[in-house]
């Protein structure tokens, strides 16, 4: 298994070339912006005699740049990783791990090192508004879209497209057939120009809601393997979940050099909520207000607990209430998480399994934590984040299931 890390232009996804690194970090996140940081020893005297060379292959392959010992480094260097307009993707042999644009360089001149930092490829939706190319942007307050009769995953799939219909907003996305839906006030969404909000913001709030889609966008080598593509990928009406087709992972700390090390827990009550309130458009008695109540814990004997979010863009209060519940769901129980450092060369070997997959954790008898609250034996878990470097330890952070909990 090889672990490499690429440069390429945000825009194209086109390959530029692969750069030498003396370390490497990235991580994969569920409903999140994963990260990459190559760091390239500048001040190395082995690494001062690279330059950027090409391989001429016959034609239909494209020359492939690479560093290779000669005269020394030129500027194409800088340009190979420039900020915003270039991306980093670290890869598995073929698997695009995580891959996204550049933000940050931070050079230090006491050890030589560059670090070239990226996020994964949602963060550019982060920099995007919702709004429609116009010809006079002081109408911008007056311009709006309503989706309707669509199912929420493809409501994002729409706010994508939108993005892209800018003056230099094309990116390599590939995407997911419509799916349609009922034509009421869960499945239509309207935007306005006024509110200036980013595409990330509006794609997340769609999965925030009860029923909400998870949305992705998987990164992969385009099919000459000369670039890197995304696949935007949304949950449907049927399943809003996005996970692996087949049965669970299995990760077994019984077998042994099964590859898998210690198992350590994390329980956090601080966004613990029975009664959570949400508030829309308006002001004072116009404001739009609901909330969702569970009264399971009160009744348990533990303090009312209580949250609040605000949604002034939500004009419909059966979308406030929708918005309380979805809040509720992801209050009502204490958060608890689970991470181990499993081998990235044995089964399952890095690059089958994806944040959102699900996985059956080996839970011993002789756990100092978890055996004070669950029987031994394998337990269900969501993957919510997967990272490493360029070795073969690989960290999972993972949340048991709602019955587990």
């Amino acid at each position: 298994m090889t672990r490499s890390i690429l440069v390429g232009e945000v825009r194209t996804g086109r390959r530029i070339t692969q750069i030498p690194v003396s370390d490497a970090t990235w991580s994969m996140v569920h409903r999140g912006t994963g990260a990459i940081t190559a760091t390239i020893p500048l001040g190395a005297s082995d690494f001062k005699t690279l330059e950027r060379t090409y391989f001429v292959n016959p034609y239909p392959i494209e020359a492939t740049p690479v560093w290779s010992p000669g005269q020394g480094m030129r500027p194409e260097f800088l340009s190979a990783v420039e900020p915003a307009r270039c991306l980093l993707a670290a890869l598995e042999d073929d698997v695009v791990l995580e891959a996204g644009p550049i933000w940050t360089h931070d050079y230090d001149y006491g050890t030589g090192l560059l670090k070239v930092g990226a996020l994964g490829f949602r963060s550019i939706f982060d920099h995007r508004f919702v709004l429609a190319l116009l010809t006079d942007p002081r109408t911008a307050p007056a311009w709006a879209v309503t989706y309707s009769a669509l199912s929420l995953g493809t409501i994002a799939k729409r706010l994508v497209q939108l993005a892209q219909s800018a003056t230099g907003g094309n990116l390599p996305i590939v995407f997911q057939a419509d799916e349609t839906a009922a034509n009421d006030a869960d499945h239509t969404r309207t935007y306005k120009g006024s509110e200036l909000a980013t595409v990330l913001s509006r794609l997340d709030q769609l999965s925030g809601v009860i029923g909400g889609p998870d949305i992705t966008f998987e990164p992969r080598l385009t099919a000459d393997r000369l670039g890197v593509e995304w696949l935007m990928r949304t949950g449907t009406q049927a399943q809003p979940l996005l996970y692996q087709a087949g049965d669970d992972h299995v990760w077994d700390a019984r077998v042994p050099r099964g590859g898998v090390s210690g198992l350590s827990v994390s329980r956090d009550a601080t966004r613990l909520a029975q009664r959570a309130w949400v508030t829309g458009s308006g002001m004072d008695e116009a404001l739009l207000m609901d909330a969702a109540y569970d009264p399971a814990l009160v009744d348990a004997g533990f303090p009312l607990m209580e949250a609040v979010e605000s949604r002034s863009s939500v004009t419909d209060l059966a979308t406030v209430g929708a918005w309380a519940a979805g809040n509720l769901a992801a209050t009502s129980r204490m958060w608890q998480t689970w991470s181990t450092a499993v081998r990235a060369d044995m089964a399952p070997k890095l690059g089958s399994y994806r944040p959102g997959d699900f996985a059956k954790i080996w839970v011993p008898e002789d756990h100092p934590y978890l055996s004070l609250l669950l029987p031994a034996g394998f337990h269900r878990a969501r993957i919510l984040s997967v990272s490493g470097g360029l070795g073969m330890d690989v960290k999972l952070t993972m949340a048991p299931v709602q019955e587990v909990r």
